[in-house]
């Protein structure tokens, strides 16, 4: 080793319990952490690629809407004018609230992303299972029909005792 403080061995324990972060894993090869990771990998990857699709339609609906490819409903020529004052105030709320939509969307869909990535690797319980419990709400994902039944798929599995063990 040099006299140089800045390079390290990276498998070189630096820390007083010994423990090595660059390490290989001692546990990858336990086969039931492999178990576990193989019943975690579908309902994830599914939530992932459920939520990938969601969030790139809700980005394309704002562009369509802004592009004026869904214009609003046209208020009647022979409205009154208090009438057309008010129709004219909830066309602007509702772009308001397609940006606020979005914006969510997208914030919540990486979330979703995000926590299902880090159940892939057994990584932050909690955070797999918040995760899994916004995919499942009909507001959130694309629809009940799928991310509903996902996230029960996902729900059960973490729950099992074989799964949870192996969470970091």
């Amino acid at each position: 080793m040099s006299d140089n403080p800045f390079q390290m061995d990276p498998y070189q324990s630096n820390t007083s319990e010994g423990s090595n972060r660059w390490a290989p894993d001692k546990s990858a090869g336990d086969p039931g952490r492999q178990a576990a990771l193989q019943r975690v990998g579908a309902p994830a990857l599914l939530i992932i690629v459920m939520m990938a699709i969601s969030m790139v339609l809700a980005v394309l609906n704002f562009a369509g809407r802004q592009a004026g490819l869904f214009p609003p409903p046209q208020i009647p020529p022979n409205a009154d004018p208090a009438m057309r004052q008010q129709l004219e105030t909830l066309f602007q709320a509702l772009d308001t609230i397609a940006v606020v939509t979005t914006v969510s969307s997208l914030v919540i869909g990486t979330l979703i992303i995000y926590a299902m990535l880090k159940m892939r690797r057994l990584e932050s319980y909690g955070l797999s299972l918040t995760g899994t419990i916004l995919a499942m709400l009909p507001c959130i994902s694309p629809c009940c029909l799928l991310g509903f039944p996902l996230g029960i798929w996902a729900l059960i599995v973490l729950l099992e005792e074989d799964v949870k063990r192996y969470f970091q």
